[in-house]
């Protein structure tokens, strides 16, 4: 642009960007694969480098296992899972509206577990599997990424695909 001072006006149309270096977000979400669940969560970013954290809890009773110690019959239970996941990228901003971010991170998840009679017997007491069967958990880590979608100013939404890979049980 060269200014000498033979125009009057200039225009110059501008461009609101909406994916910042710096900025902090709130969320919720649902996951349909795998166990369902909801989840909140808070994240930020400062530098392009972004740090998240989410509850994760699950929708009801879910799907019927059979557990035995290995010397009683099997006994069903049904699982409720809940837990945690702590997440670390770097956002690479794509266009004004879109925001792709690389993450690894850790998850944590228990299992709450509730336990039928499989057979009735008096031989399987279901106070030998309490201790056995609740509280189950596993510690995963996690690889994946999350593209953001601006919608409108302070609104958006995004998907986080996953890989897992354990790492305790």
């Amino acid at each position: 642009i060269r200014l000498d001072g033979s125009v009057d006006d200039i225009n110059i149309k501008l461009k609101r960007n909406h994916v910042d270096k710096n900025e902090f977000y709130l969320q919720a979400g649902y996951n349909p694969a795998g166990f369902t669940n909801w989840n909140i969560g808070a994240g930020f970013f400062i530098s392009n480098i972004g740090v998240e954290v989410n509850y994760l809890g699950g929708i009801g009773n879910k799907e019927i296992l059979y557990w035995s110690d290995g010397e009683c019959l099997p006994r069903s239970a049904t699982y409720i899972p809940s837990g945690y996941n702590i997440k670390i990228g770097y956002g690479l901003r794509l266009n004004s509206h879109i925001r792709f971010t690389p993450q690894v991170g850790i998850q944590c998840i228990r299992f709450d577990e509730s336990v039928e009679d499989y057979q009735g017997s008096d031989y399987n007491t279901i106070e030998a599997y309490d201790n056995f069967i609740d509280k189950a958990n596993v510690t995963s880590l996690t690889v994946g990424g999350r593209l953001s979608f601006v919608i409108l100013p302070n609104v958006g939404f995004s998907i986080h695909p996953e890989y897992f890979t354990q790492i305790k049980e």
